[in-house]
């Protein structure tokens, strides 16, 4: 069955579930404006509302025809579009990163960092890791072949990707000295101060941003605002990038980030170092030189 107005075509539903799903969408957006359905779709991507928008859209026209709504309350919005944001390509550097752990005075966040970093895992699948279940510091913990010395056992919770990931000399020097603390959890970042766990880090991140200097004013409808220069995931940015200077190919990129596909690297994580270019010229070899 084809839609009149936008060509796309409809999964062959009988009309009756197709009348009862429009009734559902006419009570979702029973209040004639576009903004509280805006507001239903808060936090998805901008290509995913746009296909929203377009389906529903397509949906109502089809109630406007059967006279159960006097109007199409989505096609202004459908044809508008939400506009789909520019894909960062910041660069944290290394200083900034060092900044950020040496301002981190909590044993906690300072391994939640360094963690953050040199893992590039999420920040749900941080709080998720366990001691006994996910950590191996001494390389004693059964796994793969192959895979020797300390590893961390991380679930993609996006992905369901699990993955042993290698623990850098540092990672396992800021694990060692959390379980040092005087009360071992059984999750690696308990913060049992707090219901909600990751809006708690994120705000700690945040106020460890301010107090090591990182910030940046940015104009905005003619008025100045504070904002901090990187957010957790900058970190998870920073290690895919750092990997990727260093010669690690998509695919081997892709597994120690949990990533399902190459395809997320080369279209979220491609941040250029900056002088990367420079260094590249630099290193060919001189006029003259032998080889």
């Amino acid at each position: 069955m084809a839609n009149e107005d936008t060509g796309h075509e409809f999964r062959r539903l009988p009309a009756v579930l197709i009348d009862a799903f429009l009734e559902a969408v006419v009570e979702l957006v029973g209040c004639g404006n576009c903004s509280s359905f805006h507001s239903r779709l808060k936090g998805r991507g901008g290509r995913a509302v746009n296909g929203d928008l377009r389906t529903l859209s397509a949906f109502l026209t089809r109630a406007v025809r059967k006279g159960w709504v006097g109007r199409n309350v989505l096609q202004a919005a459908a044809d508008a579009k939400v506009k789909v944001p520019t894909i960062r390509v910041d660069y944290m550097p290394n200083a900034d990163l060092w900044r950020l752990v040496a301002a981190a005075g909590e044993a906690w966040l300072r391994a939640f960092i360094v963690l953050a970093y040199y893992t590039g895992a999420r920040r749900a699948d941080l709080l998720a890791l366990e001691w006994e279940r996910d950590v191996d510091l001494d390389g004693s913990k059964v796994k793969p072949e192959g895979l020797i010395g300390p590893h961390v056992y991380i679930v993609g919770s996006k992905t369901d990707t699990p993955h042993w990931t290698p623990l850098h000399a540092d990672a396992v020097q800021a694990l060692q000295q959390l379980r040092r603390a005087p009360v071992v959890d059984p999750k690696l970042f308990p913060m049992r101060q707090t219901r909600n766990r990751a809006s708690y880090v994120s705000h700690r991140f945040s106020d460890l941003c301010v107090k090591a200097g990182l910030t940046m004013t940015v104009t905005r409808g003619g008025q100045t605002i504070v904002k901090n220069r990187w957010t957790l995931h900058d970190l998870r940015r920073k290690a895919n990038t750092d990997l990727r200077n260093r010669g690690a190919s998509p695919k081997e990129r892709a597994a120690l980030l949990g990533h399902r596909t190459t395809a997320v690297n080369e279209a979220h994580y491609e941040a250029i170092l900056a002088g990367r270019g420079r260094q590249l010229i630099d290193s060919l070899p001189p006029l003259g030189a032998a080889g």
